[in-house]
């Protein structure tokens, strides 16, 4: 019998990837640290395989202090699929007050997907 997985990581913060967190039981997803990856698409493939074990996805938490161009892409691919595939999932943007930045990528995803987010300040 295999044992139930409450959390899994995929990938330990490194210097240029992020670490991601799928809390099963709570049904949320945590994205946090930097995301620079030399292969994106490597990366957010190993999210989507994982993101489909999700029968409800209820949070998503994204706590980046950057991302570059191709990264950026990745994710508001994601934001689109998840809005495609669950319904009333609320993305928790975390930020720096003072990280423009962020904040505005935030807004703009906001905008785009019309996905219910919440801007918290770390």
């Amino acid at each position: 019998m295999t044992p139930h997985v409450r959390n899994y990581t995929i990938c330990g913060q490194l210097d240029y990837t992020p670490t991601v967190v799928f809390a099963y039981d709570d049904r949320k997803i945590y994205i946090s640290g930097v995301c620079i990856p030399e292969d994106p698409r490597s990366l957010f493939q190993q999210i989507y395989e994982q993101l489909r074990k999700f029968s409800c996805l209820v949070e998503l938490s994204i706590d980046l202090r950057y991302f570059n161009t191709p990264s950026s892409k990745m994710l508001l691919m994601l934001l689109y699929d998840i809005k495609d595939i669950f319904t009333n999932t609320t993305v928790r943007w975390i930020t720096e007050s003072d990280d423009t930045d962020i904040i505005e990528s935030g807004t703009i995803y906001q905008d785009m997907t019309q996905l219910d987010f919440i801007f918290e300040i770390r």
